[in-house]
């Protein structure tokens, strides 16, 4: 009987919403001739359709600028129709007893923003995306400018490279207004006091320096490889380090990229997703197979321009190894997001 009444009382806001903007009747019919019934501004006629709300996520729905009064939504995030009300989203009718499915590392997880969907994979006590970041919060709109963090994202010449290898962030459009920053040393001080959810969704961050060395060794680890705790210390220099755990950390790709049988073993799946230098250049576009570089949380390598980042490469100079490095924040690289514990 609530819902009875509550969708009632639906129908009726509808009804003056619609009458406040229009003095004639309206009919919406798919048999010929239907005429509106003379007591309604708005009649939907139909004995196989039904009337159907535009549905969204909460992030959507909070995107909305400057909401009507009596404005009405499906909210997919919590299975609500929502109604504008006295500057505030008020509940109109739920589903009753809906609970989204709890989380576990290893799960397909769904960005509530825009529903896009990420593998996960828990490599030792840390749950990683193991596909780069999509998320577009309107960052792809923005103008690139030479030399420039204007807070870009993007591909080169559009979107089709976006499903697979995920967009190129600048500095500020990964970071946000967070204050970056670093760990301290082994787990669980390898995560910043407060981790820089940047551009991740809620729950998750980028991940800091120290915790990109967490993975490099727990990936030496799982391998069996000598000297683990010395090839990968808890310290801020940069270089390239590493035995196969470079091969390890890819995921199994062309005879360039790579092509051992230890490729892929880590799980992290690891694409050459190229990056965009600070002139525009897109490095890596046009065969996909040269390099791949994330964002860390982190912007004190050497100077306030300059910004942490993790690199791979196929070059053979280093090819089996993996970089901790600066590089300039109008740059645009990869994200890849980590779980809050």
């Amino acid at each position: 009987m609530k819902t009875l009444q509550r969708l009632t009382i639906f129908l009726l806001v509808l009804v003056y919403s619609l009458s406040s903007n229009s003095q004639q009747r309206i009919v919406i019919s798919d048999k010929d001739d239907q005429q509106a019934h003379p007591s309604a501004v708005l009649e939907l006629v139909s004995e196989d359709k039904g009337f159907l709300l535009s549905r969204m996520t909460e992030w959507r729905r909070d995107a909305i600028a400057d909401p009507a009064e009596s404005l009405m939504i499906f909210n997919t995030t919590n299975k609500c129709i929502e109604i504008w009300l006295d500057d505030d989203w008020q509940e109109f009718w739920c589903l009753e007893g809906y609970e989204p499915e709890p989380f576990s590392c290893g799960d397909t997880f769904t960005d509530p923003r825009d529903d896009n969907q990420y593998k996960t994979k828990l490599i030792g006590d840390q749950c990683w995306f193991i596909e780069n970041l999509r998320f577009d919060n309107g960052c792809t709109n923005i103008t690139w400018e030479e030399s420039n963090d204007v807070g870009w994202c993007g591909w080169n010449e559009g979107s089709e490279y976006t499903d697979v290898y995920g967009l190129l962030y600048q500095w500020s459009a990964a970071i946000g207004g967070d204050e970056p920053c670093n760990g301290t040393g082994a787990p669980p001080n390898d995560i910043c006091n407060t981790p820089v959810q940047g551009i991740c969704p809620d729950g998750w961050h980028i991940p800091s320096p120290y915790e990109w060395i967490t993975l490099k060794k727990q990936i030496c680890i799982n391998a069996g490889n000598d000297n683990c705790e010395t090839v990968f210390p808890y310290n801020e220099d940069t270089g390239w380090r590493g035995t196969d755990e470079g091969f390890r950390i890819k995921t199994e790709g062309n005879s360039t990229w790579c092509s051992y049988d230890v490729c892929g073993t880590s799980g992290f799946n690891a694409l050459a997703s190229g990056y965009r230098n600070p002139l525009g250049d897109f490095l890596n576009y046009d065969n996909l197979n040269l390099y791949s570089q994330w964002w860390t949380s982190y912007d004190g390598v050497s100077n306030e321009n300059i910004a942490g980042k993790i690199g791979l490469t196929s070059y053979y100079w280093f090819y089996n190894q993996i970089e901790y490095s600066g590089i300039l924040k109008n740059s645009s690289l990869s994200v890849r997001c980590i779980k809050n514990l």
